[in-house]
């Protein structure tokens, strides 16, 4: 992002010091056009923002090295005016082991509804709290930023996988031993 910002200054000081340097008009209206379009940005992400919605879901069980998906759902009441993107830093917190991970995904925003589906690791069985640190809207540009509404915090159980199979023969060969 702070790239984004000092391109946009320095494209609009250039601009400046043009403007100062051979007095055109021509300059004048791209000073007033750039200084319009980062002022116009910034408001309408403002109004943006207010309509913007995120909800979070995942599989309430998962066996643990299987492939799950998370799912982010962001909708909005009417079209978005400014917002082009949305950063999400999640912390994924396994109470079993006592481990937490934290990850960012930037996300474009097209309509009024997106759907994004991110995979999620299933390495280690247990409980897995994922929840929302911070939601991040950018505008088209990516000069500004302002913080979303969190969504709730979900749940998954990570369960191992013992295969019917060895277990009934694991039971057949003790069950021979013993006689």
């Amino acid at each position: 992002m702070w790239k984004n910002r000092l391109g946009y200054i320095l494209a609009f000081s250039g601009c400046m010091i043009l403007l100062f340097a051979y007095s055109r008009p021509f300059m004048l209206y791209t000073v007033v056009l750039l200084m319009t379009l980062a002022v116009a940005m910034y408001l309408f992400l403002r109004r943006d923002i207010r309509s913007i919605e995120t909800v979070l879901t995942i599989a309430p069980a998962v066996k643990e090295g299987q492939e799950v998906f998370l799912s982010v759902d962001i909708s909005s009441e009417h079209f978005f005016h400014a917002a082009g993107y949305v950063m999400a830093e999640l912390e994924i917190r396994n109470e079993m082991f006592d481990t937490v991970e934290h990850r960012k995904f930037l996300m474009s925003l097209s309509d009024r509804r997106n759907h994004f589906e991110i995979p999620a690791e299933t390495d280690l069985c247990g409980e897995n709290c994922i929840e929302c640190q911070n939601i991040w809207i950018f505008d088209l540009f990516k000069l500004f930023r302002v913080g979303g509404k969190k969504p709730r915090a979900i749940r998954t159980v990570v369960y191992r996988w013992i295969s019917v199979w060895n277990w009934t023969k694991t039971w057949r060969v003790h069950r021979r031993r013993k006689e």
